[in-house]
């Protein structure tokens, strides 16, 4: 059965939880917008096609059909595999996807970034998205996200820090400086906020809003 009220129950729920989240992590929540997904892999998305939107404008309406420059974006050796299938999902290719080398810290090499960058323009190839990860999954990496902003206010590419690992960092004041510069990530105004949290990454006893990752799971 239809049940009006009660999806107006759980939509008031999710505004309270994400406001509380939103003021805690140093957001105004009268002017900061956020939302649940299913999970990651949807989060991303969400910022590719936000970037894919902005870079090539008529993507919304006609597609990349008509573009005559490949799209690429850039991530690391060690961020997430849903940015292979997501190229797939968008229409841009799985080879559209540079994996930057990494650092003896597993951290994206910025030099290495640099100069696929250079080459991907020499070869007429259209950049548009520069992946910053806060927490790599095998490695609980952190990209330096500072220099991945210098490079992306310099050449104009989205930025987008995928945080669902080592995002909620930023509720504790000694591992703040990991994601310094996350809240000057991209995000397009009245859509969304393009760093991405992962409640689901927290052990359920500390969650206040990770009950429906958790739902049957021991």
């Amino acid at each position: 059965m239809h049940d009006r009220h009660g999806r107006k129950r759980c939509s008031l729920i999710e505004t309270f939880v994400l406001n509380a989240f939103l003021e805690k992590l140093g957001f105004d929540a009268g002017e900061a917008f956020a939302h649940f997904t299913s999970g990651g892999s949807e989060a991303n998305a969400t910022a590719v096609v936000l970037a894919l939107t902005r870079h090539f404008p008529n993507y919304a309406t006609t597609g990349l059909a008509v573009s005559e420059k490949r799209p690429v974006l850039y991530a690391s050796e060690q961020a997430h595999d849903s940015f292979v299938k997501i190229a797939h999902m968008t229409g841009i290719g799985r080879r559209a996807v540079r994996r930057v080398r990494t650092d003896s810290a597993l951290r994206m090499d910025v030099d290495d970034l640099r100069q696929q960058y250079a080459q991907d323009k020499k070869n007429g190839a259209s950049p548009f998205l520069v992946v910053g990860a806060a927490g790599t999954t095998a490695g609980g990496a952190f990209d330096p996200l500072p220099l991945l902003l210098d490079f992306t206010e310099g050449t104009g590419l989205w930025m987008h820090v995928d945080a669902a690992w080592g995002g909620l960092a930023l509720l504790l004041d000694e591992f703040r400086p990991l994601l310094s510069g996350i809240d000057k990530a991209d995000y397009e105004e009245g859509e969304v906020l393009c760093p991405k949290l992962d409640p689901a990454k927290l052990r359920r006893r500390v969650l206040l809003f990770g009950i429906a990752h958790a739902a049957g799971r021991p």
